[in-house]
């Protein structure tokens, strides 16, 4: 829609336009129909996962880098087979590069040299015991609340993934979320809520009676929430 040039008003504007739709002069939006629309949400939701686990896999990443773990600059995927176990095994408190390092698999075992040298960190044991609590507590949360399907941890950040189904792993509503999130701040808690999931990524530097506080009003907001919307 364009007027003619001269003085230009939101006031002006808007009669220009009132005159087109009165005359039928404006296109209506396009809507498509159902099946394409459902499609859309689809393809936004999957394209928003891709997303998410990118951003996970960097904060991933820097918390390794600050530990002095640089498992990046010799693997090209850290959240493969291979990473994963290693990651896994640094959180159960294995510290010796010689056996992380042997947990590589595949092509990956072709770099052990650069693998021992980049596993040698500073991931001391005051990490690996807060992330092996809080990884307890909120697999507890995973049997207590139906709309938590599963629950994974990287380093020190872990996520929930929120389900109104856990047969059918059917992501929960934003609507849910939105009032977790509400919830928790109510409750002094600032829980990252990203439908369908709840990302908690704390400081290095937590206490473990702070990260449990954190995990109790957790529980309590997921319960609390859960029952507001019937899901309890």
């Amino acid at each position: 829609m364009r007027n003619v040039p001269g003085r230009k008003t939101d006031v002006a504007d808007a009669v220009w336009i009132g005159q087109l739709v009165e005359h039928g002069l404006v296109r209506p939006s396009f809507v498509p129909p159902k099946p394409i629309r459902d499609l859309r949400n689809l393809t936004r939701y999957r394209k928003a996962q891709i997303e998410e686990r990118t951003r996970e896999a960097q904060r991933l990443d820097k918390v390794l880098q600050d530990a002095g773990i640089k498992l990046s600059s010799v693997a090209s995927d850290i959240l493969g087979v291979s990473g994963r176990a290693m990651l896994h095994a640094l959180v159960a408190g294995s510290q010796d590069p010689q056996t992380l390092a042997e947990l590589a698999r595949g092509a990956l075992r072709k770099k052990l040299p650069a693998l021992r040298e980049a596993l040698t960190g500073r991931f001391g044991a005051h990490h690996a015991l807060l992330v092996g609590a809080m990884l307890a507590k909120l697999e507890a949360m995973k049997e207590k609340h139906r709309v938590v399907g599963e629950v994974r941890g990287r380093g020190l950040m872990l996520g929930i993934e929120l389900v109104s189904d856990r047969k059918t792993k059917e992501p929960i509503g934003k609507d849910f979320t939105r009032a977790l999130y509400h919830e928790c701040l109510r409750r002094g808690l600032v829980a990252m809520t990203y439908s369908p999931s709840v990302r908690i990524n704390p400081p290095l530097v937590i206490t473990e009676d702070a990260a449990l506080a954190g995990l109790a009003i957790l529980d309590e907001s997921l319960e609390a929430t859960a029952s507001a919307h019937g899901l309890g």
